[in-house]
């Protein structure tokens, strides 16, 4: 057996402590998400442009070979 000592704390502040880490976690997830949005608004827009862009430009150069 090793000397370790163990820490009691009471009820209260055990629930406290528990409440205390649901807030954080939700909290944590809320500004994941957020991040995530930001993300996508300033990644996502600009990257299906690109790809709207070079569909064009593979249409008009298939018109193009045709022709």
């Amino acid at each position: 057996m090793n000397n370790a000592e163990i820490a009691t704390i009471s009820r209260a502040e055990y629930e406290s402590r528990q409440t205390q880490l649901f807030e954080l976690k939700f909290q944590n997830q809320r500004l994941l998400e957020q991040l995530g949005s930001a993300k996508k608004r300033k990644f996502g827009s600009s990257s299906e442009q690109i790809q709207e862009e070079l569909m064009e430009q593979l249409a008009f150069s298939l018109s193009e070979a045709e022709a």
